[in-house]
């Protein structure tokens, strides 16, 4: 029964519902409106001027059948105007008319010609709950109704029904005490709690014989002490219960005893704990998708016909069990919740004992980040017999919670280089296929040493002297005894410091150390180093799940699920992009014909832009792979559109789907497709893009065609009217970083990183130790080429360099570069701060601003060695490499200081011992290591 309005009866009350205006003469029309004889219609008259909240429509029924049954001799009434007092006293704006709910009740008795009075005791137990404050409306709806309209035989009602219907009413009027369905409504505001009460808890009780009933009493207790122990503080799980679970209830109702019932109220309990508050914890759109999964009702036929002559209902309701561990289990993965309605899919071309071990398999399943994983595994094990999986759930466990055949992931881009196999040849190492993801280069380190131990203990060696920063002072014979090894092991060990950069680019002749130090002094000025511990978060799996849902509310992660679909690999056409920037070409120039102006400067400047970049787009081939179209749509998008813009992200696209063939953007680009699913965007899967942005950017810096493109005369103009200079492998990485909303990006996942170790009640992340150094070697002209590689900043020989090692990885992680101003003794400018992505992407705010502030005490040092104050941008788009690390830089470096019209503050100046102060600030932090 629903009430009008297209609401369903357990819902909130709509406008209709609302109570009558309480007064003395609404009061008196009411009465004067029903044929009623004058002491009932005076009764009557007294109890509506009395007031009740039920609107008096939905009680006219209810007064007619009080009519009828009054004109009866005593020993026939139903009792129906007890029923009326009760409504009277109790009712609610939602209540109905209970007269109408028992229709076909009602029907019956008339057609099978009952005697009046049959129906006495249904209207005594429909006054005792509405006495109770429990709508008799709803009870009679969903618990009399279903019960008896199917039992003709009206004689034998008081011993099959009444009184079950009487403990029924008994055991819903208990839970009407408790909470949470002593409160006008459940679900956040959703239902309204009595009338839940009886769909939920009563109406699949509503078919249960007598004598168990009786039997089962124990059974019974369990199922109400189940219902007692809801919160339903969520319409979300009460949106999810009523869709995929309760009509499994009806359905069973009267199939399978109490004994069977009462488990699966426990199970929806718990239930509710884990599904229950990930749903609560999520996005909309999220949520809406999880609640809409398939569910195990959607097919509730199909899987009784396959219990059929086996097990019957006994064995659904087995499996309804089973489904719901599966859905609790899923709910504690993090991208779990998706994968509901593809484990009733499998299910349905499995057995039926599908679901028992799929709940097995993922109590042992490792929680990742991701949906791969689990969904590899949930179909792995489909596609098993019966006696089969044990087995696969056991092989399983033992490898800590991911199949040994499961596929892994590839790792993040920019530690990928496609010359390992022509290294590992070179090195007498013939096999090279584990030397692509996730092995790498660091893998071939390790293969090699083990095979050659002399040269494993000559790789420890050097990478021991590096860390130490000792390579400022190698002698001849230091350098003789690093490259005694050959070539190849030089530029293995080049790879390993470097991790990602084109070497050549940096030094195009160098093959030995004994070259890179030609013509140096044997001992550089060195300033010593800072050593920090900061927590690094691998791939967010210690974060739980409804934390990790919080979080993805709180950032704007509908720009990281946009800029995980542009990484399609579909080559994308620019038309969208030059259609709409033409429509407002047109608009301007109407606009300026009208007299109606363009707006200020900024806007005349935009108009000339706009100009420029249709008239090359009229010039350059409307084919999407043409290198000039390409460049242009990014550099349009980058200038002229939001960074994160739909249209600018399809250039993003398009870049990607001309270096798909790249193994490293490939396999990136494969793994965001197949792990991240829509609404479950993690912190792996936003770093993992913007790595993949990065080499992006490096493999447009090896394409000679975009950077033809980019200096050929129809581009000309525009970039003549932009007034953008500088590098042109810069200014293509700068555009494609825009088009994507890099910063913003790197900004919410640092967010993420600290949220999540806010809200984690987890074990602590892993922690990484860095070291900060200035040595004045060589090898920072490759530290300072590697930090500012996509920027297009290099170290000049009077820059000074500030490393950053990363001592467990043994390799160079970033550096910070300091440039001498025109004049001797002239300040230092702060000009990049440089941090590998991957690295990056894997810290929270509070590390990276312990990395800067690792930089700003070996700055420092320098500053009080030289005597040059340093001085840093007030802004953080003046400050080249890692965005999110500038943003705190400045925020840090400006706090109580007045921005500098010059656009530098300076912030370490010898005159002023107080801005020394970097140490000090890290041992707050807990970073600082001695």
């Amino acid at each position: 029964m629903s009430s009008s309005g297209g609401l369903r009866d357990d819902e909130l009350v709509s406008p209709e519902h609302r109570p009558d205006p309480r007064s003395r003469a609404n009061a008196d029309a009411n009465a004067a409106s029903l044929e009623l004889p004058d002491r009932l219609a005076s009764r009557i008259r007294a109890h509506e001027r009395a007031g009740t909240d039920q609107p008096f429509r939905h009680r006219i029924a209810l007064i007619g059948a009080a009519k009828l049954d009054l004109r009866r001799p005593i020993r026939l009434r139903s009792g129906v105007w007890q029923l009326l007092e009760a409504v009277y006293a109790h009712g609610k704006p939602h209540w109905l008319d209970p007269v109408h709910a028992l229709a076909p009740v009602r029907e019956l008795l008339f057609n099978e010609q009952a005697p009046p009075g049959t129906d006495r005791g249904i209207y005594y137990v429909l006054t005792r709950l509405a006495r109770a404050g429990i709508s008799p409306a709803a009870f009679a709806s969903h618990v009399v109704v279903p019960r008896l309209a199917r039992d003709a035989d009206w004689r034998h009602w008081r011993v099959r029904h009444i009184w079950v219907l009487d403990a029924i009413a008994d055991m819903l009027i208990e839970l009407k005490d408790a909470p949470p369905w002593n409160e006008p409504t459940i679900g956040g505001g959703l239902a309204l709690s009595d009338v839940a009460l009886c769909k939920y808890a009563g109406r699949p009780l509503c078919r249960l014989s007598g004598s168990r009933m009786e039997s089962q009493a124990t059974h019974l207790a369990a199922w109400m002490a189940a219902w007692k122990s809801f919160r339903f503080s969520d319409d979300r799980f009460l949106s999810f219960l009523r869709r995929s679970v309760l009509p499994c209830l009806y359905r069973l109702s009267g199939r399978v005893d109490p004994e069977q019932l009462a488990p699966l109220a426990h199970t929806l309990a718990g239930m509710e704990r884990s599904l229950g508050a990930r749903l609560s914890a999520m996005g909309a759109p999220a949520a809406r998708s999880c609640i809409e999964e398939e569910g195990f009702a959607d097919r509730l036929d199909a899987r009784l016909d396959r219990h059929a002559g086996a097990d019957g209902y006994y064995g659904l309701v087995r499996e309804l069990r089973a489904w719901l561990d599966v859905v609790t289990a899923l709910s504690k993965l993090d991208s779990g919740p998706a994968l509901i309605g593809l484990a009733g899919e499998l299910s349905m071309a499995s057995d039926t004992g599908y679901f028992s071990d799929a709940a097995a398999l993922l109590s042992v399943l490792r929680r990742v980040e991701g949906v791969s994983v689990p969904r590899w595994h949930l179909q792995s094990l489909a596609r098993l017999g019966p006696l089969e999986r044990s087995a696969f759930i056991e092989e399983t466990r033992m490898a800590k919670g991911v199949h040994p055949t499961c596929p892994g992931r590839p790792p993040e881009a920019e530690a990928y280089w496609s010359g390992t196999a022509t290294l590992a040849e070179a090195l007498s190492i013939p096999d090279v296929a584990s030397f692509r993801p996730p092995g790498g280069v660091r893998a071939l380190v390790r293969v090699h040493g083990a095979r050659f131990p002399e040269y494993g203990a000559l790789m420890d060696r050097l990478l021991c002297d590096i860390g130490e920063g000792r390579d400022a002072g190698w002698t001849r014979d230091t350098l003789a005894s690093w490259d005694s090894a050959g070539p190849a092991f030089h530029e293995l060990a080049m790879r390993q410091l470097f991790p990602g950069l084109n070497l050549a680019a940096v030094a195009p002749s160098s093959r030995s150390f004994g070259s890179l130090w030609a013509g140096r002094p044997s001992a550089a000025q060195s300033h010593g180093w800072t050593n920090i511990s900061v927590a690094c978060d691998a791939d967010g799996a210690a974060v739980p799940p409804a934390v990790a849902d919080a979080i993805r509310t709180k950032l704007e992660t509908d720009a990281v699920d946009a800029l995980v679909a542009a990484l399609s690999g579909d080559d994308q056409a620019s038309g969208a992009l030059f259609a709409r920037l033409g429509k407002e070409l047109a608009d301007a120039r109407k606009n300026l014909d009208g007299g109606a102006g363009f707006g200020a400067q900024a806007g005349t400047r935009r108009l000339a832009v706009l100009s420029a970049v249709m008239d090359a787009s009229e010039l350059v081939s409307p084919v999407a792979g043409d290198a000039r179209r390409l460049v242009l749509a990014l550099l349009a998008s980058a200038w002229l559109l939001p960074a994160g813009d739909p249209d600018a992200l399809r250039a993003v696209a398009a870049t990607a789907s001309r270096f798909a063939d790249r193994p490293a953007i490939h396999d990136a680009v494969a793994s965001l497709k197949a792990d991240c699913e829509p609404g479950y965007p993690g912190a792996m899967h936003a770093a993992l893009a913007l790595e993949t942005v990065d080499e992006l950017a490096r493999a447009m810096r090896g394409d000679e065609r975009l950077v033809a493109a980019l200096a050929s005369r129809e581009l000309a103009e525009v970039l003549a009217v932009s007034g953008k200079a500088g590098d042109a492998h810069a200014r293509l990485a700068g555009a494609l970083r825009q088009c994507a909303g890099y910063r913003d990006r790197a900004l919410d996942l640092a967010r993420w990183r600290d949220l999540a170790a806010l809200r984690s009640a987890g074990p602590e992340t892993r922690r990484v130790a860095f070291r900060a150094m200035h040595v004045g070697s060589p090898l920072d002209l490759y530290a300072g080429a590697m930090a500012g590689e996509l920027t297009g900043l290099k170290p000049a020989t009077s820059s000074v360099v500030i490393r950053l090692w990363d001592s467990g990885a043994r390799r160079f992680a970033g550096a910070s570069l300091l440039s001498a101003g025109p004049e001797p003794g002239s300040p230092y400018f702060l000009r990049l701060l440089g941090l590998q992505t991957a690295t990056a992407r894997r810290l929270g705010s509070r590390e990276l601003a312990a990395v800067y502030l690792a930089y700003r005490s070996v700055a420092e040092r320098v500053s009080e060695a030289s005597g040059r104050a340093i001085l840093v941008p007030t802004r953080a788009a003046s400050l080249a490499g890692e965005p999110a690390m500038a943003s705190l830089a400045v925020r840090y470096e400006t706090a109580g200081d007045p921005e500098s019209d010059s656009g530098w503050l300076r912030a370490i100046d010898p005159a002023r011992p107080d801005s020394f102060r970097a140490t000090r600030e890290l041992e707050t932090l807990g970073a600082w290591r001695p």
